[in-house]
């Protein structure tokens, strides 16, 4: 009666996976394996996004508050090199459409195409080299 249902056996009396069973294992393992590595692969990817925007992010602050403080940068541009990467940088400065209000901004480029702008609204003449 129990019979049917008993595994079958090999030659020695043992029992044993057939081929079927242990094919279905490798395919579902692989799946689980691409889908892993894929996953992780993303998620560095984000982080080195992250990284690179953060440093960008700090560039533009420092180059307007060296603005605010001295004043306008000799030359109006330039690059700054890190360990991995180079990150050029220039310094805009725009009037507005309010009379007495001018906008300083900072634009840091990096990779392909990558960029990133922090500016300040401040009035005209209350910094150096008003607009």
């Amino acid at each position: 009666m129990f019979e049917a249902s008993k595994r079958h056996s090999c030659p020695d009396g043992s029992g044993g996976f057939t081929l079927l069973e242990v094919l279905v294992a490798v395919a579902i393992v692989s799946v689980v394996l691409v889908t892993i590595i894929g996953s992780i692969s993303y998620h560095l990817s984000v982080v080195e996004d992250s990284r690179k925007m953060t440093i960008a992010s700090m560039i533009a602050r420092e180059k307007l508050e060296e603005v605010m403080i001295s004043g306008p940068p000799t030359p109006p541009a330039g690059v700054e090199s890190t360990a991995y990467d180079d990150f050029a940088w220039q310094y805009v400065r725009s009037k507005t459409q309010f009379p007495g209000v001018a906008r300083s901004s900072v634009v840091v480029s990096w990779g392909r195409g990558r960029t990133l702008s922090v500016g300040l609204y401040e009035r005209a003449e209350s910094m150096p080299g008003g607009a």
